[in-house]
Order: C-alpha cells, then sequence, then structure tokens
C-alpha cells in the first residue's frame, strides 16, 4: 500500500485537485490519500475563532468565505446533481461550525480541544470533496 499525502497547495483550486486524481489514478498499488485543509483554509478557521474570542460578529463573513471557497472548489470538480449533494453536506458541516463559533462568542472561551476541533474541519471537508470526486469517477 502507497500513502500519498497532499498539502494544502496542492489541493487549493479544483485545477490543483485534479491533478491530485491524475496522480492517485497512475499508481498501480492501493492507495491512500491524504490531504490538508484547502490552500489558506486553515489560516481562515482560526481567524474565525479569534474573531469569536473577541466577540466580534466578523467571524460571520470569515465563514462565508470559507463556505464560498469550498463552493468553488466544488463547481469546478463536480457535475450538477453531485455538487447539490456535496454543497449540502459542506453546507451542513459549516453551520455546525458557526454553532460552535456562536459558543465560543458566547462563553468568551476558546479551549485548545475546541480549537483543534475548529482547526480540523478544513481537513475534513477537504478530504469530504475529494472522496466525492474520486467516488465520481470509479462509479
Amino acid at each position: 500500500m502507497i500513502v500519498s499525502k497532499f498539502g494544502g497547495t496542492s489541493v487549493g483550486s479544483s485545477e490543483n485537485i485534479k491533478k491530485v486524481i491524475q496522480i492517485v489514478q497512475q499508481k498501480d498499488k492501493q492507495t491512500a490519500v491524504v490531504v490538508s485543509a484547502l490552500g489558506g483554509i486553515t489560516n481562515l478557521l482560526i481567524e474565525a475563532s479569534e474573531l469569536a474570542l473577541k466577540n466580534e460578529d466578523g467571524y460571520h463573513s470569515v465563514v462565508d468565505e470559507i463556505e464560498k471557497r469550498h463552493f468553488s472548489t466544488i463547481e469546478g470538480l463536480l457535475n450538477h446533481d453531485n455538487q447539490t449533494v456535496c454543497k449540502a453536506d459542506v453546507a451542513k458541516k459549516l453551520n455546525h461550525l458557526k454553532e460552535v463559533l456562536n459558543g465560543v462568542s458566547l462563553l468568551n472561551d476558546l479551549s485548545d480541544k475546541t480549537l483543534a476541533r475548529i482547526v480540523g474541519l478544513g481537513e475534513m471537508l477537504s478530504s469530504f470533496i475529494i472522496y466525492q470526486n474520486l467516488n465520481c469517477l470509479f462509479i
């Protein structure tokens, strides 16, 4: 088995993700793929967390930017029907993020555990999008 790790720049756009998919498809052995968050998303998640901790409403617009980046990537990878399903799941995860950030704001508390959960969402979203793309190719 081969384990291939792709960083944020490698999965920073739909065009780059297409290159990652080509690399994975060329492997002649079973491959596990590990991906980082889309380029810049981890920084945006940290920024949203810090704004929420300061009780500044700006974290809402940061989450909106995160959503736009992910939706744009989905639109560049998937056909319309698959986009709808993928976007719905990403939106659900981002709505949960908004709830967590609202809690951070209300409690004026950002524990290490909560921050790790927030930041980890970037990898979860990118891996989900890439999985959806791979799944469509192999069905």
